[in-house]
């Protein structure tokens, strides 16, 4: 369930400063240490590289599944209208994380060995300026927290602004729909089950840009400074929000199944602190402030 440790930021512990000693020597000592931190976090990359390589080379044969490649259950069942089943996929969660995540770092490797040329041990002064394009592997803890952060302020706004239209709809009798959500059959060794997203195939393709910035803010999926253009803007980049919602959606349907499945009934008491953390916050669920049991009971 859990992928490898490589795929995550690793710890890095920074010495406060001594009575006795220089500024100076303080500086060019916490450098060397974010240095090898960097270096450490560009190695794992690479090894994680090599992992998934091997991975997809065994499993060439088997292409990664994806839900619009889904064939409806045979049976009769009614939840039929709402659960798809795919075959079982050649590899756990696990291995599909690593390949998930590879695929993340390793397109941000060359901008971040350049910038890491550059900059050298200086790099944690202006990272926060280039937060996206560096690999996961190589970010430090406050910039991971300081993306989580700024997400769940994103998505509060998002939410905020979602409830003053769902308020002037009210008030001018307009009509305010929610959809509830279906249970997949369970699954067995040999079919994997999983939601059919009722989003993707009767709301996304019917929601106008404000509803879709929306859901796009709340899995923070596009850049912030597009949040200070204005919605009524003419910017042709519908199909781009439709495409990447629709993405994330099937990414997380087909997570929730496989975790249920290779958990062995465990669910997400199986899932490492950290990963529970990443995948509450790949869900559009806040952590801030919140302890490790309130997360699973959430997630």
């Amino acid at each position: 369930v859990n992928p490898p440790v490589s795929t995550l930021p690793a710890r890095i512990d920074v010495p406060s400063r001594s009575e006795d000693q220089s500024f100076a020597h303080y500086l060019f000592q916490t450098g060397k240490i974010y240095a090898r931190f960097y270096k450490d976090g560009v190695k794992a990359v690479w090894r994680n590289h090599k992992a998934a390589k091997a991975l997809r080379k065994q499993n060439r044969q088997r292409a990664a599944p994806t839900l619009s490649s889904a064939a409806p259950h045979s049976s009769s069942s009614s939840s039929n209208n709402f659960a798809c089943a795919l075959p079982m996929p050649g590899w756990t969660r696990a291995e599909y994380q690593l390949l998930v995540r590879n695929a993340f770092d390793i397109s941000r490797l060359p901008f971040f060995a350049v910038l890491f040329i550059l900059v050298g041990e200086w790099l944690p002064l202006v990272v926060f300026a280039f937060s996206n394009a560096v690999p996961w592997p190589c970010r430090i803890p406050s910039q991971v927290d300081a993306d989580l952060w700024r997400g769940e302020d994103r998505r509060a706004d998002a939410a905020k602004k979602l409830l003053e239209r769902a308020q002037r709809k009210a008030t001018q009798g307009m009509p305010v729909v929610a959809v509830t959500p279906c249970r997949p059959p369970p699954s067995s060794p040999e079919r994997l089950y999983v939601p059919r997203p009722m989003l993707l195939e009767v709301l996304l393709p019917h929601l106008d840009r404000r509803a879709l910035l929306h859901m796009a803010r709340a899995l923070d999926l596009h850049a912030h400074f597009w949040d200070h253009i204005p919605e009524v803007v003419p910017l042709p980049w519908d199909v781009y929000l439709r495409y990447t919602i629709r993405q994330r959606v099937r990414y997380l349907a087909y997570d929730d199944a496989m975790i249920m499945r290779d958990a062995k009934g465990a669910g997400v008491a199986a899932l490492s602190a950290e990963e529970v953390k990443k995948a509450c916050a790949e869900r559009g669920l806040d952590v801030r402030g919140k302890d490790e049991g309130t997360c699973r009971k959430e997630l």
